[in-house]
């Protein structure tokens, strides 16, 4: 990337980051404002209903089939999100197959093959030591466009509450299970707690941090399952209808 190139994307970026924030104050100063020349005006601020923060959490799949129910996945990941510091926080998960995971998994990891779950944070406080090691058409980021852009990510999860997308191979948790003899929604459930805190910044690169992340995720699920009770959470069911009716039923 050219110097020149470069010095023109920070500026916009930078720009962008000022209106932002100038917005973000301007609303700020008038709430302040209204608050001290007419108390009439004030409106009381009604917290989103749980519907409301279920319809922000947007599942979508680049399948022919997808055999996970949408509303399921949306509700049990607001059911998790109500166990870390962003209950009322919207994300988006995309369920894919192997083809389309393979090719993020080596574009951004740099490794080969199908992995079962990708998590891309909006904000997590190694993002402006991560950009760096991306590539773009140009070549690597620069740091000082790393710097700027990880600003920029903090700003849209604050305002935005916004935690990022996952990405899911379902050909590859379902052969996963299979071969594990594993419950298919019950993994599910793990790899969508185990996506929610790589969003939040955990990690499991290291033992310490592994067993940290580990241990959130068995807090989290032990609580799911005693909100619904033993019953209903051994018959968990994240599938279409379709999908539990087939002659050679995905493992439970």
């Amino acid at each position: 990337m050219s110097s020149k190139k470069l010095t023109k994307l920070i500026k916009e970026l930078n720009s962008t980051l000022d209106k932002a924030i100038t917005k973000q104050s301007s609303k700020s100063s008038k709430k302040i404002t209204s608050s001290t020349t007419s108390k009439e005006k004030i409106k009381p601020v009604i917290p989103p209903t749980r519907e409301q923060l279920i319809d922000k959490i947007n599942v979508s799949d680049k399948l022919k089939h997808c055999i996970f129910h949408p509303r399921k996945i949306q509700e049990i990941t607001y059911d998790i999100l109500q166990h870390t510091s962003y209950p009322d926080y919207s994300l988006s998960i995309i369920f894919c197959g192997n083809k389309f995971i393979t090719k993020l998994n080596e574009k951004d990891r740099r490794k080969k093959g199908p992995t079962d779950i990708l998590s891309y944070p909006t904000y997590s406080p190694d993002l402006e030591h991560n950009f760096p090691l991306m590539d773009t058409e140009d070549g690597p980021i620069p740091k000082e466009l790393a710097a700027v852009l990880a600003n920029e990510h903090k700003l849209i999860l604050e305002q935005e509450k916004y935690l990022g997308e996952m990405v899911i191979s379902q050909p590859y948790i379902v052969d996963y299970c299979k071969q594990k003899n594993l419950s298919l929604n019950h993994h599910m459930a793990l790899l969508l707690t185990h996506g929610v805190l790589h969003l939040m910044g955990y990690d499991h690169e290291v033992k310490k941090d592994y067993l940290v992340m580990r241990a959130k995720e068995k807090e989290i699920l032990a609580a799911l399952e005693e909100e619904r009770g033993p019953e209903e959470w051994a018959n968990l069911n994240l599938l279409k209808d379709e999908a539990v009716k087939e002659e050679d039923p995905l493992p439970e």
